[in-house]
């Protein structure tokens, strides 16, 4: 995701990576439904670049230094 490559993975995989089927990534859960996928978004020109473009965002907010800074910034609120 971080080199601009669209993510293909399991939903087990995906879990608490906050990711979506279509939106930033493609998930399959089975090896015929992962093959397809990666052909989809070979093939699919806009889905590739949807993936890519969904894959920074999610990066951007959830795994950014700001969206861990955000974060401490909660913490701190709720302990203090």
């Amino acid at each position: 995701m971080l080199y601009g490559t669209p993510v293909i993975a399991t939903p087990i995989a995906a879990e608490g990576m906050h990711l979506e089927h279509r939106a930033n990534c493609m998930l399959a859960d089975t090896a015929l439904a992962f093959a397809a996928a990666m052909v989809d978004a070979y093939r699919n020109c806009t889905l590739w670049e949807g993936l890519v473009r969904g894959g920074y965002q999610n990066l951007e907010d959830y795994f950014s230094m700001a969206a861990a800074t955000r974060n401490i910034a909660q913490v701190r609120g709720v302990v203090h």
